[in-house]
């Protein structure tokens, strides 16, 4: 049995056990063509828990997956000698759905799929390759998934994921396959479960996209998407997180979304020459992340995308550069098996790159320092405890034998061991940092590591330590209310001095989905927000907004007055339409509570002083409206609550707005709106 299908029997046994499934009958091996004829006769045979193994050769067949939980199907030789053929006719390769557990597809070619009509779909084939349809729980593992679907009417052409479905997609090649909408993989799940990492995606044709993602809270983890037609990803909110992938050369924009407010979700990529713009097209505009959050834009240098070899060349600048921490967990290996975390450009500090492959460094002659991580962050806050202790690795990557030491001096800094040597093992230096008598601020200092036999001695390791104070002042420390806000810790609580605040970071405000407070110091009458906006130049004074469960994170806004807002276009659905929406306040599925404000001389199509859109529960409080205005024939002069499902307004005051509807208040589409007065 080879390691990767030990890997996945253990899984399957695993997950069984977790959720108490006890099975009456031994898992077994069933074996196709030699007890089988078919794939499908094989896994119709098969019971619960089972695996069926397919021999080297070409099975010309559309399986349909039996109700049947933690079946696996597997080659015994991997996708390049294993190919399920759909013929092209009117199915998918492989269709599963609905409600299986534990579904495993590794090691196959699936290619000429078509497309079947899932659940959700009423009369749209889905999936030509793969389609799995709704409340499934599957891994796709080292699959080869190429010329599927139909240019004119196919959703998904490579692979369709329906909702509730929590679907795994890794180490697996994707290309030339075709699609109405999205010719390599379409996550429609509705859900916060499911993961495409490891993946090549290349050469799909679409009249949109190649990778789509609607509503679906998934982690896209260091993927190669390159050189499809359209758009190279688009996502529907709410979106998932996208950390160490290569986006390149795709013949739209890098990335498309209809949310504006996704910048902080895309981390260590590289977005580079893609032919619609190396940016997020959104409803908002264009909204440029390189250099935001770790994202880069350079050549990544690939081998020979002649002969679709995407492996990375010696000097490509994705080398060492992605994160070993990105959300949903870092891949153990590459596309191709080769272990993450390596020195790729032989420089001591060991790293992971960006895409589906992991480069592999020459060897040398000589001992090389090899650390990892390169630099330490500690966070805490004043008067709280120490942080965690963290531990920074020390090995010889190359040849002999390495006889290294640390040579430090800083007060808050204890460092154990300060010397050892490797053969190629790994020797573990514990970092510890005591705050006593350490003022709110940050620290930094710089470890030396030497060996004066190593070619690259010495080395230095950055230490950061940052104090914050959970009360910060505006503008006594901080000259904006922004600054304040990305510098505050969740919990902590920003105080605004009197005076009129208006331009670049005192308008538009961002919570950034933080639990925080942000009060004036002596009220409404003494603290007021200036927005300063206009039709031709909207502006409006605060935003809030959360892409995970709108309830979790409780924002504080308190005692200010808020003013001469115009508020900017916003992407609303039911109907799916860009409206200038919140003239003072947006609040976007969150739970803000908002105490104590003066609104007025706002203005916006929905809500020309506060709209409440989406799921949250927003609570107004003690707040006044005055002479606030909904444009046009728009709603909500004074508030507008769209599609808001626990809006709560008590002890409110609302006079001399106006609108088409709801001069005062307008509910539209599903609202369930409280009103409290004392």
């Amino acid at each position: 049995m080879s390691s990767r299908r030990l890997v996945l029997s253990l899984f399957v046994v695993m997950v069984c056990a977790v959720l108490g499934i006890r099975s009456t009958v031994r898992a077994v091996d069933l074996h196709v063509p030699s007890q089988y004829g078919t794939i499908q006769a094989a896994i119709n045979a098969a019971n619960h828990g089972d695996t069926v193994v397919v021999a080297d050769g070409i099975y010309t067949e559309n399986l349909v997956w039996p109700q049947k939980n933690y079946l696996t199907l597997v080659s015994e030789n991997g996708p390049e000698e294993t190919i399920i053929d759909g013929r092209g006719d009117t199915e998918s390769c492989i269709y599963v759905g609905n409600g299986q557990k534990g579904v495993v597809i590794e090691g196959f070619t699936i290619k000429n799929g078509y497309g079947t009509i899932p659940t959700f779909h009423s009369s749209i084939p889905s999936g030509g390759g793969i389609c799995i349809d709704e409340d499934v729980s599957a891994v796709i593992d080292n699959c080869i998934i190429t010329q599927n679907g139909d240019a004119s009417v196919t959703y998904g052409g490579g692979t369709f994921v329906s909702r509730d479905s929590n679907v795994v997609i890794e180490n697996c090649k994707i290309f030339e396959n075709q699609a109405k909408e999205t010719s390599a993989v379409y996550y429609r799940t509705f859900s916060s479960e499911g993961m495409m990492r490891n993946c090549l995606i290349y050469n799909n044709t679409s009249q949109d996209d190649a990778v789509f993602c609607q509503s679906s809270l998934i982690q896209i983890i260091n993927n190669t998407i390159s050189y499809n037609d359209g758009v190279g990803l688009n996502l529907y909110t709410p979106c998932p997180t996208v950390t160490n992938n290569i986006i390149a050369f795709n013949s739209g924009p890098a990335i498309r979304s209809n949310n504006s407010y996704i910048e902080s979700l895309f981390s260590y990529n590289d977005i580079w020459n893609n032919s619609g713009g190396d940016y997020i097209n959104c409803s908002k505009g264009n909204m440029y992340i390189v250099g935001e959050h770790n994202n880069i834009s350079d050549d990544p240098l690939f081998v020979d995308v002649n002969n679709s070899d995407y492996h990375l060349q010696h000097d490509s600048p994705c080398l060492d550069i992605g994160t070993d921490t990105p959300p949903g967990g870092l891949p153990a290996t590459d596309i191709e098996g080769n272990p993450r975390i390596t020195d790729g450009d032989n420089d001591g500090v060991a790293g992971v790159d960006m895409g589906a492959y992991e480069y592999k460094p020459p060897i040398l002659d000589q001992p090389v320092i090899a650390i990892f991580p390169s630099e330490f962050e500690f966070f805490t806050i004043e008067g709280g405890p120490n942080p965690e202790s963290q531990i920074l690795t020390i090995r010889n990557s190359q040849s002999g034998r390495l006889n290294w030491i640390i040579n430090y001096d800083c007060d808050w800094l204890l460092v154990n061991p300060t010397a050892g040597s490797s053969m190629g093992e790994l020797n573990m230096v514990d970092l510890q940092v005591d705050i006593t008598d350490l003022a709110g601020g940050g620290y930094n200092y710089e470890l030396t590591i030497s060996d004066p036999c190593a070619v690259n001695s010495p080395l230095t390791v950055k230490i950061s330590l940052y104090v914050q104070s959970m009360e910060v002042h505006v503008p006594h420390q901080f000259d904006t209310i922004q600054e304040a806000i990305d510098y505050t810790a969740e919990g902590g609580k920003v105080v605004i001095s009197d005076g009129i605040y208006s331009g670049e970071g005192n308008r538009d405000i961002d919570f950034r989905g933080k639990a925080i407070t942000v009060k004036s110091e002596k009220g409404p009458e003494h603290c007021i927000i200036d927005c300063q906006g206009t039709e031709d130049n909207p502006h409006r004074g605060f935003i809030f907004h959360n892409e995970g469960d709108p309830n979790a994170i409780i924002s504080r806004l308190d005692g200010f007055t808020i003013t001469n807002g115009y508020g900017p276009q916003e992407y609303l659905e039911y109907p799916y339409q860009l409206k200038n929406a919140g003239g003072a306040i947006y609040c976007e599925n969150s739970s803000p509570i908002i105490s104590n404000c003066i609104i007025k001389y706002n203005k916006a199509f929905y809500g020309g002083g506060i709209l409440c859109n989406g799921r949250g529960d927003v609570i107004i409080l003690d707040c006044t409206f005055e002479n606030n205005e909904a444009l046009d024939v728009g709603r909500g002069g004074g508030i507008c609550c769209y599609n808001s499902r626990g809006t709560k307004i008590i002890n409110c005051a609302l006079q001399g707005n106006t609108a088409h509807e709801g001069g005062g208040i307008s509910c539209i589409h599903i609202v369930i709106l409280t009103w409290i007065t004392a």
